[in-house]
């Protein structure tokens, strides 16, 4: 019987500098020899090196305190061969400035396994730690065949780490150059009655080829898993998560970059099936440089259809080259990676979640645009290649959805029987909808660059139900886009569905952006806006069918409370095919105060522009409104002040013969003022208050009726007009049922060329038989039209100085000639006569001077001045007065 003692201090100096033992006299360890077996008893810490331990050796250690630990060391410069067995009921570990090999007939049975080699671990035996850590770091590690790790335990299983911690970051594991686990290797981490397994980590800095089994099941937790590499990861193994009655684990992949592809792998990147062929072959980087880690899509869809979570992690991006079709149970898939590319579809079974961290995620032709929203992260970027997707699309996150071009991306409505799945419903109406491209709850998404094609489904959806693009309680930026063919065949039914861009808001305040969109090939609405948001509708082209829908279609359309910014869009051939029902090009109902709009061109339509309870401070200004057929501007009922201003609008084909009506968008009930046998209209305007109108230059062209204005006998609107002009009209102004008086500025309109003055109707009554072309027609109401204007009143003076010029014998005059103000406002210029003859033109904020020279002083008698004002009237003229 030997007794040794020694010092645990001094075991970390032998540690870094690997000399020989110092033993002190403090600790009692007990040896007991046998022919194959040695036996140690010891209180707490036992320190020995040894070159090999030889498979017919067991070394058996047996501590009295718990927290007893055995440390093996390496003989100096030899490497540490373990071919027998360690039994100990303390914790192992093994320090070597060498490598550590563990043969297939080791076996390591310990409370605890802490091996740390300055080269490489090769483990091809059995290491059995229940419920306690393993960890094995060194320069190179492989887990070879049969090699088996179990820190398994009744309600506990030990975690293993293998090359480093989670992500490579743990400061007190050394992070491995390569990993590599075979085929037949093992690692068993299970809770086996209750609680919750073990995790495992693979990790290395350069090579990882993970193609053994990791198996973490526990009953109530499944454990986590990571195999990572920071460069190069070759995936094609096994695991098992699962928990029977609670969570299931996790798998964790994070090296630089993952291609997942079809079968089997690209190890060196020349072409498929250079597979790797030993363990070895991965141990120098400069083998295969550069080249991405590989996965094969089967063992992502073995692993998932475990019903295990699973995570793909990568320093700069993961690439879906093939297929992930997963069957089974399946809690999440997710991409950890600054760049998605999804080259092909992911399809998970029902309850199967895609998430994501990407901040930029690429979708191939063949790729499913879905499956990248689902894997991005909040204000990310999905950039989809040309080609057309068939598939509807739901964001409920803050992402730009950036396609290649409008004429190069197109989502593509399925073929269905029944609705998308898409749905809302909108809680102001209590319609359910069903766009094609949702986005929901919340505050950035953008749809850019593409074409969101209905491909004429609408029959499939009940009324008032397909959409192109549909926002509801979410802000953002829809541009650059085409919508079409949102419709039930072409051209479209009567049903009263179909809007190509909706933005519905019954929840909270948004602010949705419609820019630069071509919209055609719609049912019902082109683009139309409802609800507590602020629309932002700019240079957009919005274009009806030819032949025209049967549903009664509308351009633009605001209701329920919209702010609305309508600036810059072409609307066009918006046309009813239902005779009686008018459409609209710019529609809007109960639109909120301070809505615009301005500088449209609306053209080939029943009605430009129609409103109807809008709030206070309505603004038409600076649009083209020409060859409606019906109406040009319709307003009615705003609540408080409506400005008309610089809008060009024009009439074009005949009178309508049939009673006509507009229709509730919304209700398909007919909304506003029925119109029975009408003529047509530039301006229509019915108030049952003194609603105040302000008009100002603008010009109405060609219609039956320029300005109807209508009240209820007691009230009724309130014109004020300053520079509009009226041509081709069969009659100016028309007076329904309206006490109140159209109020033109002094000479500020113009009727065919002729001026009015500031006139009142009682003033009209009055001087009724001096005007030209008065007309009073029990059906139209009361027509004004006004006097010729006068032409302006002359310089009262014109009076000019004679002077005598004598030189080399010969006698000349000078005249020199200046006048007074024409007491007429507007004179533009004056205009001086010799002998009847305009000989100059004077404009009139020039200086009142004219200067001549004369052989006879009788011309000096010749001279007259007259004014001329800015409608090109000249006044009678006045002649010279001479003085010598």
């Amino acid at each position: 019987m030997n007794y040794f003692r020694f010092s645990l201090f001094l075991f970390f100096l032998f540690a870094r500098s690997l000399n020989a033992l110092t033993f002190l006299e403090d600790s009692l360890v007990e040896i007991t020899k046998g022919d194959h077996q040695t036996l140690i008893r010891a209180e707490s810490h036992v320190f020995f090196k040894c070159s090999e331990l030889k498979k017919e050796n067991v070394l058996d250690i047996q501590f009295s305190k718990e927290d007893g630990t055995v440390f093996l060391l390496n003989e100096e410069d030899k490497p540490l061969h373990i071919d027998g067995k360690i039994i100990t009921n303390g914790a192992l570990e093994v320090l070597s400035s060498e490598s550590v090999f563990l043969g297939e007939k080791s076996s390591l049975e310990v409370h605890g396994l802490r091996i740390t080699s300055e080269k490489t671990i090769s483990h091809q035996g059995r290491i059995f730690s229940p419920s306690e850590k393993v960890c094995l770091t060194a320069k190179e590690i492989f887990l070879k065949d049969d090699s088996k790790i179990d820190t398994s335990g009744e309600s506990l299983g030990g975690d293993v780490y293998i090359g480093g911690g989670w992500h490579g970051k743990d400061p007190l594991i050394r992070n491995s150059d390569i990993v590599s686990m075979d085929r037949k290797a093992i690692i068993i981490t299970d809770a086996k009655t209750n609680g919750k397994a073990g995790d495992v980590v693979l990790f290395s800095k350069d090579q990882m080829l993970f193609l053994g089994t990791i198996h973490v099941r526990g009953m109530e937790q499944g454990g986590n898993i990571e195999v990572s590499s920071a460069q190069k990861l070759f995936f094609d193994g096994s695991i098992d998560a699962h928990s029977d009655s609670g969570l299931d684990g996790s798998l964790l992949i994070d090296p630089e970059t993952i291609t997942i592809q079809a079968t089997g792998a690209n190890i060196d990147g020349l072409g498929l099936g250079n597979d790797i062929t030993t363990a070895n072959e991965l141990s120098n980087p400069l083998v295969f440089p550069g080249v991405n880690s590989i996965i094969t899509s089967g063992a992502v869809n073995s692993l998932l259809t475990g019903g295990v979570s699973m995570t793909l992690a990568a320093v700069t991006s993961i690439t879906v080259a093939s297929p992930i079709t997963a069957t089974g149970v399946v809690t999440s898939l997710t991409f950890d990676a600054p760049t998605l590319y999804l080259n092909q579809p992911i399809s998970l079974p029902s309850g199967g979640v895609i998430n994501g961290t990407a901040t930029v995620v690429n979708v191939g032709p063949a790729g499913s645009i879905q499956n990248a929203v689902d894997a991005a992260a909040p204000g990310s970027t999905v950039n989809i290649a040309p080609g057309t997707y068939v598939e509807e699309v739901y964001i409920n996150k803050d992402l730009t959805l950036n396609g290649s071009g409008r004429d190069n991306t197109t989502i593509l409505c399925p073929t269905l029987m029944t609705p998308l799945n898409n749905t809302f419903v909108f809680t102001i109406n209590g319609a359910t909808y069903h766009p094609i491209v949702l986005a929901e709850d919340a505050n950035n998404i953008n749809i850019q660059n593409l074409t969101v094609d209905g491909n004429s489904q609408a029959s499939n959806f009940l009324s008032f139900r397909f959409v192109g693009i549909g926002y509801h309680n979410a802000s953002g930026i829809i541009q650059n886009n085409r919508v079409t063919n949102v419709e039930d065949s072409f051209p479209g039914g009567g049903a009263q569905h179909g809007f190509a861009i909706l933005g519905a808001i019954d929840l909270g305040a948004h602010v949705i952006q419609v820019m630069d969109n071509i919209v055609d090939r719609f049912q019902k609405q082109g683009i139309t806006m409802r609800g507590n948001l602020t629309a932002v509708i700019s240079g957009n082209t919005v274009t009806g069918e030819d032949p025209p829908s049967l549903a009664t279609l509308n351009g633009i359309v605001i209701q329920n409370g919209a702010h609305a910014i309508i600036i810059n869009n072409t609307v066009a051939d918006i046309i009813s095919a239902t005779p009686g029902v008018d459409s609209v090009g710019i529609f809007l109902i109960g639109a909120a105060p301070n809505s615009t709009v301005t500088s449209n061109s609306i053209s080939n339509g029943n009605i430009g522009v129609y409103s109807i309870n809008a709030g206070n401070n309505f603004n038409i200004a600076n649009n083209i409104i020409a060859g409606h057929s019906s109406l040009g501007v319709y307003v009615q009922d705003t609540t408080g002040l409506t400005t008309i201003l610089s809008n060009t609008i024009d009439c074009v084909g005949s009178v309508s013969t049939a009673n006509v009506e507009v229709l509730n968008p919304d209700t398909g009930m007919p909304i506003g003022k029925v119109f029975l046998d009408p003529p047509t209209y530039n301006v229509y305007l019915l108030s049952s208050t003194n609603q105040p109108y302000h008009f100002s230059n603008n010009t109405f062209l060609n219609c039956n009726v320029g300005l109807a204005a209508e009240g209820n006998g007691v009230l009724g609107p309130q014109v004020n007009m300053n520079s509009d002009s009226f041509t081709g009209q069969d009659f100016y102004i028309q007076l329904i049922n309206n006490p109140n008086n159209i109020w033109p500025s002094t000479a500020s309109v113009s009727f065919d060329g002729l001026m009015s003055g500031f006139i009142t109707f009682e003033q009209y009554l009055e001087i009724q038989s001096k005007l030209v072309g008065n007309f009073q027609d029990p059906a139209l109401g009361i027509i004004l039209e006004f006097i010729e204007p006068l032409p302006p009143d002359p310089p009262e003076t014109f009076i000019g100085e004679l002077r005598k010029d004598k030189f080399l014998n010969r006698t000349e005059y000078c005249l020199r000639a200046t006048w007074t103000n024409s007491p007429s406002p507007n004179v533009v210029a004056y205009r001086i006569y010799f002998n009847g003859q305009l000989v100059k033109e004077v404009p009139a904020n020039a200086p009142h001077t004219f200067i001549t020279e004369l052989k006879n002083k009788s011309d000096a008698y010749r001279y007259s001045i007259t004014a001329v004002n800015n409608m090109g009237l000249e006044s009678d003229p006045t002649p010279i007065e001479v003085i010598q």
